[in-house]
Parts: C-alpha cells; structure tokens; sequence
C-alpha cells in the first residue's frame, strides 16, 4: 500500500494557511449609549471634581491670611466662594432638567411603544425595572449634590465664624489699650508736680500734626472694619444662596424618593399579579387536560363500538 502521510501533511499545511484562526477581539468596556446616562456619567463626575477640590484647598481656606505663607488670600477665598456657588447652581438646573426629561419620557414612553390598548394595561415589568434604575439615579445624584454643598457651607460658615472673632478680638485690644491713670497731683513732689502740669497743658491743646495722625489712623481703622463687615456680610449672603440650594435639593429628594416608592409599589403589585395569572393558568391547564383525556376515551370507546358493530352486521 502507498504511504500517503506526505500527501497528508501537505494537505494539513494547506489547510492551516488558508483557514488560519483568528484571534479573539480583546473585550471592550460597554459604552453608554443612552444620552440620559450620559448626562449623568458627566454630572457626577463634575460634582465629584468640586468635592475633591473642597477637600484639597480646606486647610488653605481656613487659615488666617497674616498666619502662613499657604494660606489663601481673602480674594482668592472669595473668588472661589463665588466659582463653587455657581457651578452648585449649574448643578442644580442640570439636575432638575434631567428630572423633567426623565418625567416626560415616562409619560409618553409606554404609549409610544406598546400602542393605545397596551398603555391602558399599564406598563410593563421592563419599563418599571428601567423607571426604578432611573429614578435611584438621580436620587444618587442629589444625594452627592447636597453632601458637597454641606461641605461647601460648613467651610464658608467657619471661615465666618473665625472672621468674626478676629473683628473681635482687634475691637477688644483697642478697648483695653487705654492711657495709664494719672497721679494725683498731691502724690507728687515738685519737680514731678511741674512736669505733670507740662504734660497736662501738652495733652490739654494738642497740636494739628496729632490730629490729623489720630484722624488718619481712625480713617483707617474705620475702612478697616468696614471691609471686613463687607466679607462678612458677602459671605454670609453666599451661605444663604446655598442653604437655598439645599432646601430645593430636599424638596427634589423628598419627590423623587415618593416617585420610587410609587414605582416599587406598582412593581410588587405587577409581580402578585403575575403569580395569581400563572396559578390560574395552571389550573385551567390542569382542567383542560383531565376534560381532553375524557374525549379522547370517549372518541376511543364510540370508535371501537363502531368497529364492533360494523363487523357484527358485516
């Protein structure tokens, strides 16, 4: 017999160039094709940005400007007082946009999809599982807006409470730097009598270059404290504007966490629903059974008696 191994092994070859296996694709993260997600991949990763940066610049911000090198300055403090409240209201419009996007395509989605009978049997165990995920979304995200924007007044209400105490303190060294209480003139002895009495006339008119000195310094210290109620009073009104913030966040939480216990509610009643339907239906299953097997005896008892009296007569 003829050793056909070559021939073999040839054939392998060929077979091995021309059906070359090709490699798995390497897998590939899911991509969020859905805009909504989308807009809410994008705004949580910006409020997380602005908690990250509250966390980094707290030590900074606190810090008296006249301590330390590092600490900021109060324009800086300022100016980022103004940025964080902003972006907070940016957040804040985004949010609710998004809840009257989500509230819309809840309406009209379940008649667009399933037709006019369809909407009237209500919606579907699919759209209310997609309703839920939505909704826990955005109350994830209300969430994490709020905590940063209690982060954001607790740093602007201790910097103002601090503010505060040192307007304090330099109002209470100014109290206590008072002249020393003269001695009685009796107390003293002649020579110590005249200089008192040089002193007293000196005190007594003094000259113009002291007042325009006091004057200066009082002009000063006024603008002073007057640029300091003026930090104060600005951030305070920031605390308010956020502590605004905060109340429509509550109000949002409080409708969105209604919506999602509306929505488990008409889940857990889908699902008994869908339990008594299946126990009717293997009840009528097991009744259509029992009367198919009666007919079929019947069908097969009428056809045998047929049979029999057939061959009877025939």
């Amino acid at each position: 017999m003829k050793d056909l191994t070559p021939l073999f092994t040839q054939c392998v070859r060929i077979c091995e160039k021309e059906l070359t296996l090709q490699q798995p694709k390497p897998h590939k993260h899911a991509t969020i094709a859905d805009t909504f997600m989308k807009e809410c991949h994008e705004l949580h990763t910006s409020i997380g940005v602005l908690g990250r940066f509250l966390g980094e610049i707290r030590t900074a911000y606190l810090l008296s400007s006249s301590n330390r090198k590092d600490a900021l300055s109060d324009q800086q403090k300022n100016e980022i007082d103004e940025e964080t409240s902003a972006q907070l209201q940016q957040f804040v419009q985004k949010l609710k946009f998004l809840e009257k996007y989500e509230k819309k395509r809840q309406e009209v989605g379940h008649k667009a999809a399933g037709g006019f009978w369809e909407s009237l049997d209500g919606p579907s165990v699919y759209e209310t599982t997609v309703n839920t995920f939505r909704s826990n979304v955005l109350v994830y995200l209300s969430q994490l807006l709020q905590t940063v924007s209690v982060t954001l007044t607790a740093l602007q209400s201790k910097r103002l409470q601090r503010q505060k105490e040192i307007s304090m303190s330099d109002y209470q060294n100014i109290e206590e730097f008072r002249p020393l209480r003269a001695t009685s003139p009796d107390q003293l002895s002649y020579d110590d009598n005249a200089a008192y009495q040089a002193i007293q006339a000196e005190l007594a008119a003094p000259s113009n270059q002291v007042l325009l000195q006091l004057e200066s310094e009082n002009k000063q210290l006024l603008s002073q404290k007057t640029n300091d109620l003026q930090k104060i009073h600005k951030i305070e009104s920031s605390i308010t504007d956020i502590i605004s913030l905060q109340n429509d966040l509550n109000l949002t939480l409080s409708a969105q966490t209604q919506t999602i216990n509306t929505l488990i509610e008409n889940q857990e009643e889908m699902e008994v629903n869908m339990s008594l339907g299946n126990k009717n239906l293997k009840k009528a299953g097991g009744r259509n059974s029992l009367t198919s097997r009666i007919i079929i005896l019947m069908c097969i008892v009428l056809g045998s008696f047929l049979l029999a009296m057939d061959y009877m007569l025939s």
